[in-house]
C-alpha cells in the first residue's frame, strides 16, 4: 500500500513521456518532409546554378550568349519561384502540394 502513490505516480509520469515523445516523432516528420521539399527545390537550384555559370563561361570567354541561352534559364528557374512563393504565402501550410 506505500508503494501505491509511487507506482501511480510513474504510470503518470510514463503517460506523460509517452505523450511527448508522440508529440518529438510527429515534429520530427514535419521536420522531414520540409527538408525532403526543400532538397528538392535546392537541387533545381543548383542545376540552374551550374547552368549559370556556364553562361558566365561562355561570355568570359567572347562567346555570344543567345537570348534562347538566356530563356531557358528564366523558364527552369520560373517554377522555383512560383513554388517557393507559394511556400511563403502560408505559413500554415509550408509545403503546399505540387501543382
Amino acid at each position: 500500500m506505500l508503494l501505491q502513490p509511487i507506482e501511480n505516480s510513474l504510470t503518470q509520469l510514463h503517460r506523460k513521456v509517452d505523450q511527448v515523445m508522440a508529440t518529438v516523432n510527429e515534429v520530427n516528420v514535419i521536420v522531414n518532409e520540409i527538408n525532403d521539399a526543400t532538397n528538392g527545390v535546392a537541387s533545381k537550384i543548383e542545376e540552374q546554378t551550374a547552368e549559370i555559370e556556364r553562361l558566365r563561361e561562355l561570355v568570359a570567354n567572347g562567346d555570344g550568349v543567345t537570348p534562347e541561352d538566356l530563356d531557358a534559364v528564366a523558364a527552369s528557374l520560373r517554377p522555383i519561384s512560383e513554388r517557393l512563393r507559394a511556400i511563403a504565402s502560408d505559413v500554415t501550410n509550408p509545403v503546399p502540394p505540387e501543382a
